[in-house]
């Protein structure tokens, strides 16, 4: 229902202050985490005010102004964003003494957060390495969902996908690529059979047998 009251002038106020945090938390590289918390905190107090402030006049408008206003702040309309700062806003004192362990992805914040609430064992996970800042979101969902994950899985998520196109013949690509096929970080190539033909004839029998695992 609408209402004819003006947004309240402390409500812009905490709103600017949520900016400036913003601005903060996006120049931040060090102590990301225990930031990402503060900020979510900041935006929990400014919904319960907006909440109060609307329960008070009978309406809505204070909750549609910071709506409105944090999609700005975040550069995001996505309507399920300001559910989740709030809910790690709702539980971001209990979870900032384990910042400095904790991964700075704000949906693994979240999802902690929902872990923490059914008293699940952070610590815990901290101390026996299942959980860290290197940690990914899907890494974090099987843990506090309680899912196995398989080596393959881990693999693929700790992997990056590149694909390459090479102007020229099977035989200049191989020539390319040759001098970074014995990296170990490369786990595997992915090409035709005229570049994998290319490539053994370039390396040789002595030098080929070293990558051959990886060609695909």
């Amino acid at each position: 229902m609408p209402s004819n009251y003006p947004i309240d002038n402390t409500l812009k106020t905490s709103i600017k202050a949520l900016v400036n945090d913003w601005k903060s938390l996006n120049d931040a590289y060090e102590d990301f985490t225990r930031k990402k918390l503060l900020f979510a905190q900041r935006i929990k107090q400014i919904w319960d005010m907006a909440k109060e402030l609307d329960r008070k006049q009978k309406g809505i408008t204070n909750q549609n102004h910071f709506r409105k206003q944090l999609a700005e702040i975040i550069e995001s309309d996505n309507q399920s964003i300001l559910s989740r700062w709030v809910q790690i806003g709702d539980n971001a004192k209990a979870l900032l003494p384990y910042a400095t362990s904790l991964p700075s992805q704000r949906d693994a914040i979240y999802q902690l957060s929902l872990a923490l609430k059914k008293k699940k064992p952070i610590q815990q996970w901290i101390d026996s390495g299942k959980l860290s800042t290197e940690s990914t979101v899907r890494e974090v969902i099987a843990l506090t969902q309680g899912r196995r994950r398989t080596s393959r899985s881990v693999r693929q998520e700790r992997n990056t996908l590149v694909t390459l196109e090479v102007s020229g013949s099977s035989e200049d690509a191989a020539r390319l690529l040759s001098h970074i096929v014995f990296e170990k970080n490369v786990v595997s190539i992915k090409s035709n059979q005229a570049f994998n033909s290319a490539l053994k004839e370039l390396l040789g029998k002595g030098q080929i047998s070293r990558v051959e695992a990886k060609l695909q």
